[in-house]
């Protein structure tokens, strides 16, 4: 039985000093885990995930220019 997902959405918060706004934008999600959660339980259950896409940067001053850079996100699942 594959699993299939259905969204996906990513954001940050930070302290940052300055007042910015930032968007993402998720191009790929992936997802792989050592079984099934919902017919093993999560009990030692691992797994991986990353994130691929965009953020824009939109500057709340206007001597700074607003920017888009790469979204690259990636994390280990370990569930006791």
């Amino acid at each position: 039985m594959d699993l299939s997902i259905s969204n996906v959405k990513f954001d940050y918060a930070s302290d940052n000093e300055g007042g910015k706004t930032e968007t993402y934008q998720v191009e790929t999600f992936k997802l792989t885990l050592n079984r099934n959660p919902f017919k093993e339980g999560t009990k030692d259950l691992q797994g991986e995930f990353s994130i691929t896409g965009k953020i824009k940067v939109d500057a709340d001053s206007w001597f700074k220019p607003s920017f888009e850079e790469e979204l690259l996100y990636s994390s280990l699942i370990y569930c006791k």
